[in-house]
């Protein structure tokens, strides 16, 4: 599966963002003079990130369904001056949604350009400038933007420092912490329409929802990503690689793990179903977290992946199927082969 289908799939109506071609090419504008303007080396690193997120001028798609999210919640909540203030709030995602896709890239490809790093801490002071002229320092926003904080670092930290190979890879609580990163960077962004229309017991369905998707991403992230991640042996990344080390029994740690072993599983069991499986209840988790939040437009887009995962699903239990059954007339014509052979000899 390509990074294009990972940001929208075909089970999701172009109009959750064909609606806001206008004001995300606005955004997008923005960030090209912005980022333009940085110092040369670190300009240069900025704008392939652009390009390579779908937040250059022009393009259909502007950066995944992360910076539509303020747009999507605009009109469930009535906030002062909320149009305006959902475009700043976008602009502030796709700032930090960048600010850690360049971070995580310098971590696990063991980048040393310290320039990435630089880019990185802009990305996330341009996010940070942005609500500072949203919200005054005393709100609550800033306590939500401090834990958000931490606990996507701790998950940073976590991730590239613990020895994962003996723990449960589909649990609840490994997938919440290997997720926190995407969940983390969106919630104080969440939380600012609650906060402004002063609903904030809503705030945690939200939360919650995020929570719950950002699990389901990452399932169908590392499915598609499990080769490269093996190659880079970012094996606390991935669900699959870890899921691989329990079915075959092997310690990861300490036996190195063959790509052709993961493909004949991947063919031969349910490991690829289960994540599937897993990822789709959590998409749905994430629908039935929204709770009395109507979020139109944020619905079909979790519907949407909710049906792509499904169609994921049929299509690697028939893959299996097919390949079991070849496997089984294979194994019999041999074993035919064989028993004539037996015959011959004995004559």
């Amino acid at each position: 599966m390509s990074k294009r289908n990972l940001l929208t799939t075909s089970s999701e109506p172009w109009s959750i963002y064909d609606d806001y071609y206008d004001r995300m090419e606005s955004l997008r504008t923005q960030m090209y003079e912005d980022v333009s303007s940085y110092p040369k080396p670190i300009s240069k690193i900025g704008l392939a990130y652009l390009q390579r997120t779908y937040l250059m001028p022009g393009m259909k798609l502007a950066g995944g369904p992360l910076p539509y999210m303020p747009f999507w919640l605009e009109e469930d909540f009535d906030a002062p001056d909320k149009y305006t203030v959902a475009e700043k709030l976008a602009l502030g995602l796709a700032y930090i949604s960048l600010s850690l896709t360049v971070k995580d890239d310098f971590l696990d490809n063991n980048n040393q350009d310290t320039n990435a790093i630089i880019l990185s801490n802009i990305f996330l002071t341009k996010f940070i400038k942005i609500h500072e002229s949203i919200f005054p320092k005393n709100s609550i926003f800033w306590n939500i933007f401090a834990k958000s904080l931490a606990e996507w670092y701790d998950g940073e930290t976590w991730e590239h420092t613990s020895d994962l190979y003996n723990t449960t890879s589909l649990s609840e609580e490994f997938l919440s912490t290997s997720s926190n990163k995407l969940s983390m960077n969106t919630v104080p962004t969440l939380s600012a329409f609650p906060i402004l229309g002063k609903e904030e017991s809503k705030i945690k369905s939200l939360v919650d929802m995020i929570r719950y998707y950002a699990i389901g991403f990452k399932l169908i992230d590392d499915l598609a990503d499990w080769q490269l991640d093996l190659k880079k042996k970012n094996y606390n990344c991935s669900s699959l690689i870890l899921l691989y080390s329990l079915y075959s029994n092997q310690n990861g740690s300490h036996n190195q793990i063959r790509e052709d072993q993961i493909s004949s599983l991947m063919l031969t069991s349910d490991i690829v179903e289960r994540v599937y499986s897993t990822a789709y209840d959590y998409f749905q988790k994430s629908l039935q977290s929204l709770g009395t939040i109507r979020a139109t437009k944020l619905r079909m887009l979790i519907e949407g992946r909710m049906r792509s995962t499904l169609d994921l699903y049929n299509a690697a239990a028939n893959t299996r199927k097919d390949t079991l059954t070849q496997l089984n007339s294979l194994i019999k014509s041999h074993t035919k082969s064989s028993t004539d052979n037996e015959i011959i000899w004995s004559d």
